[in-house]
């Protein structure tokens, strides 16, 4: 009965964690903006708001790692390493796209890159390119950039 009383736990502090990963990735980009900046003025050192988000995205989800391994060595008996990566990164991957989905975030997802060589892409040269763009289906208008 302990046992599963402690497996439990562990599940729930993941959906917590889970949860509470969701509730950021939801606040609109000026919300998260006044997060971010309300943060560096508690820590009263001058740093970049990047290191903040950057080192936040990064702790949000090493905690989700480290409560998946332990709920999994929980349930499981033993470690799996491999596993909690997976999950954690998944849960990740979809954090990244729901984030797009949201007010304010979408426009400072840089999208798909690829590097041109200039072995095949002589400099001053003209150049033809082509993009297939898909936006929401809404009636509104979108602004799509590329960038070379």
């Amino acid at each position: 009965m302990k046992k599963k009383i402690i497996i439990a736990v562990w599940w729930v502090l993941v959906a917590v964690c889970m949860g509470v990963i969701f509730f950021l990735s939801s606040q609109d980009g000026d919300t998260s903006q006044a997060l971010s900046d309300e943060f560096r003025i508690i820590l009263g050192i001058p740093v970049k708001i990047t290191v903040i988000r950057k080192t936040a995205h990064f702790l949000e989800f090493a905690g989700l790692a480290f409560l998946v391994f332990n709920a999994l060595r929980a349930t499981c008996g033993r470690n799996r390493p491999v596993l909690s990566f997976f999950i954690t990164a998944a849960y990740a991957v979809s954090d990244e796209i729901h984030q797009l989905f949201v007010e304010g975030r979408a426009e400072n997802w840089n999208g798909a890159t690829k590097a041109l060589s200039t072995d095949t892409f002589v400099p001053g040269q003209s150049y033809s390119f082509s993009v297939n763009v898909m936006g929401p289906s809404e009636d509104k208008e979108n602004t799509f950039h590329l960038t070379l």
